[in-house]
C-alpha cells in the first residue's frame, strides 16, 4: 500500500512532493521507504479558465440523495469537495488523452481561489484550488457516488455496493453498482464540459458513451476482473481522435509559448469550389480536420494535422 502527502501547498512555485511506501506487509523489521521530489507549478494564466458551478434549487435544504452508508456526504460542502476531485480528474484524464495523441499533456485550467483545499484528506489548508461557484436555480443533480478526496478515488472506482433504487437513480440501468455509478456520473459531466470546448459526439469514445469504462484510467485493477487493466483495456475511456484536434486548437488548450490565433481569422470559414470531379477547400485560417457525415453519424474522418 502507498501512502502519499503532498508537504508543501501546491502554490506558484516551488513545491515539495512526498511519496511514502508502506513496508510493513512485505517486511516487519523495514522502515517505510520515502521519495521527495520538486514541482515547479506555474499556472497558465493566460489561457481562458473553467468555471464550475453548482444549482442548487431556490427550496433546497442543500443536501443530495446518498445511501444510508454515506449519510455524512450528503451537505453541499460534500458536493463542492466532490465536484472539486472530479475536476482535477477530468483535468488528468484530459491531458493523458492529449498526450496519448502527440500534443503533449496539454488541457484546460480550472478557474482558482485561494481558500481551503479539500483535494486531499492528509493535507488541508488554505491553498489556490478550484473555484465552485454556488447559483440557485429551481433545479439540481446527483453525486453521491464520486470521491471527495484523491485518496477516495481508487476506492469508489472498486465499490461494489449495490444501488439502492428506492433512494438513488440508475441511470440508463447501468448504475446498478456504486462503482459503475462514479464512471457514469463524473464522465456525463466531463461530456457536457467538452461539449463546451467544441467536442461533438463520435463513434466511439467518451462522446459516443464510452463513460462505462473511465475507471480504467484511474486504477490498475477492476471489480470482478481477476486481470490488471491495461492502456489497451480501457476502451470507450478515450477522446475520439477529432475531438483531440479540435481540443489541439482551442484557445483554453493554447501551450504558454504558442502565441494566440490572429483576430481577423476568428470569424473565418471555408470557401468551396467544385471544379470537374474535384472539391477545392480553401481557408485562410488553414484546415486541420475534415470530416464526412451521413445521417449525423461519422464515417470518415481525414486528419490534416
Amino acid at each position: 500500500m502507498m501512502n502519499w502527502f503532498i508537504s508543501s501547498s501546491s502554490d506558484s512555485g516551488l513545491n515539495n512532493i512526498k511519496f511514502i511506501l508502506d513496508t510493513k506487509p512485505f517486511s516487519s523489521d523495514s522502515s517505510p521507504l520515502t521519495t521527495i521530489f520538486q514541482v515547479y507549478y506555474s499556472p497558465l494564466l493566460q489561457n481562458p479558465p473553467l468555471n464550475l458551478a453548482i444549482l442548487v434549487a431556490k427550496d433546497s435544504k442543500e443536501i443530495i440523495d446518498v445511501p444510508e452508508e454515506r449519510s455524512d456526504e450528503n451537505k453541499l460542502e460534500s458536493v463542492k469537495a466532490k465536484l472539486r476531485c472530479a475536476a482535477y480528474l477530468w483535468q488528468a484524464f484530459t491531458a493523458e488523452q492529449m498526450s496519448r495523441n502527440g500534443f503533449g499533456r496539454r488541457v484546460f485550467r480550472l478557474d482558482e481561489e485561494w481558500t481551503e483545499d479539500t483535494i486531499s484528506n492528509q493535507n488541508p489548508g488554505l491553498r489556490q484550488t478550484a473555484r465552485i461557484h454556488i447559483i440557485r436555480s429551481s433545479y439540481t443533480h446527483l453525486t453521491h457516488a464520486w470521491p471527495r478526496h484523491l485518496e477516495e478515488v481508487a476506492s469508489c472506482f472498486q465499490d461494489n455496493v449495490i444501488t439502492d433504487e428506492t433512494r438513488l437513480s440508475n441511470d440508463s440501468r447501468k448504475s446498478g453498482t456504486w462503482w459503475r455509478c462514479c464512471n457514469i456520473g463524473i464522465d456525463v459531466f466531463l461530456c457536457m464540459i467538452e461539449l463546451c470546448f467544441t467536442a461533438t459526439h463520435s463513434p466511439s469514445g467518451i462522446m459516443s458513451r464510452g463513460f462505462n469504462h473511465l475507471n480504467r484510467t484511474f486504477t490498475v485493477k477492476e471489480t470482478n476482473n481477476p486481470l490488471p487493466i491495461t492502456p489497451s483495456d480501457e476502451e470507450g475511456a478515450l477522446w475520439y481522435r477529432s475531438n483531440v484536434i479540435r481540443f489541439r486548437f482551442h484557445p483554453c488548450f493554447r501551450l504558454p509559448l504558442k502565441p494566440p490565433a490572429k483576430i481577423e481569422f476568428k470569424d473565418v470559414g471555408a470557401s468551396f469550389w467544385i471544379l470537374n470531379k474535384i472539391l477545392l477547400i480553401k481557408s485562410l485560417a488553414g484546415i486541420v480536420l475534415i470530416e464526412f457525415y451521413f445521417k449525423n453519424k461519422c464515417y470518415w474522418l481525414f486528419r490534416l494535422f
